[in-house]
């Protein structure tokens, strides 16, 4: 299951690489200074997602529902995207689901960790690593296919 997930999030999180810049760039018209500004907001929540929420959010609910949250996250994110119709919409999405959607990625460490034990880790890390590779790149090919077919481009 657990690969499952990671092949699901690595899919989730290229795709949504593949199709960010050209839609900011060609859709929302965002020029360079723009970019800065959702950066620095994406980092911002990536920050104090990392430092003030992640511990809270697995001490409260476990490891397993706090990945449910940052999947649902996951799931919300691109269609509040697709909803955005001017950049500082996208900077202000950035800012408040950036940084929970970057969770998952420890919170997956830590189940996987959790689940073998200390002379297996390494290898079932290289294996998940693999496997989130191979997805990203499945993704990149699949997501960059589908937005040129969609948009004639």
């Amino acid at each position: 299951r657990m690969a499952i997930i990671l092949v699901l999030s690595g899919l989730s999180m290229a795709g949504l690489g593949v199709v960010t810049t050209p839609v900011l760039t060609g859709y929302l018209g965002m020029e360079k200074s723009q970019a800065s500004i959702l950066a620095l907001c994406a980092g911002a929540s990536a920050f104090v997602s990392m430092a003030h929420v992640l511990k809270p959010l697995t001490q409260r609910f476990g490891d397993v529902n706090a990945l449910r949250c940052c999947l649902a996250v996951a799931v919300v994110f691109p269609l509040l995207f697709a909803a955005c119709r001017d950049v500082w919409q996208v900077a202000i999405l950035d800012l408040i689901f950036f940084g929970p959607l970057l969770l998952q990625f420890p919170i997956i460490s830590a189940i996987k960790s959790n689940l073998v034990g200390d002379d297996e880790q390494g290898l079932v890390q290289g294996a998940l690593a693999a496997i989130r590779v191979l997805a990203v790149a499945v993704a990149d090919v699949f997501f960059g296919w589908l937005y040129r077919t969609a948009t004639d481009g």
